[in-house]
């Protein structure tokens, strides 16, 4: 091989469970999409951090998201590339317990 000049992003998940599972998608400047999936124990030996690489060639990244299974999600847009983005979940809102009543409920009944 000899080398290259490709690019690359990697993503850094918070180091705790609600990691696991987290669905990441970067965004590249011409409008396609990769996928990466983060687990963990696969392989001998295997890296048990909680970064994601993204091969991106010649391409830049122009957006990032992370939807993690409870349901928090995380997204950034800007122009990426040969760099490390540590991403914070943001919490999903609270649902609405079953005696609750959703503002579109509300307006429903109101009518």
């Amino acid at each position: 091989s000899k080398g290259g000049n490709a690019n690359h992003l990697k993503i850094r998940l918070p180091n705790t469970v609600e990691s696991i599972g987290a669905k990441v998608s970067v965004t590249l400047n011409d409008g396609n999409v990769i996928h990466q999936t983060f687990v963990v124990g696969e392989g001998l030996c295997s890296d048990q951090s909680h970064v994601l690489i993204f091969g991106l060639g010649d391409k830049t990244a122009s957006a990032v998201s992370v939807r993690y299974l409870n349901g928090a999600t995380n997204s950034a847009r800007g122009r990426f590339s040969n760099q490390t983005l540590n991403l914070v979940p943001v919490q999903p809102a609270p649902r609405p317990g079953p005696d609750s009543v959703s503002k579109t409920e509300q307006l429903t009944a109101t009518h």
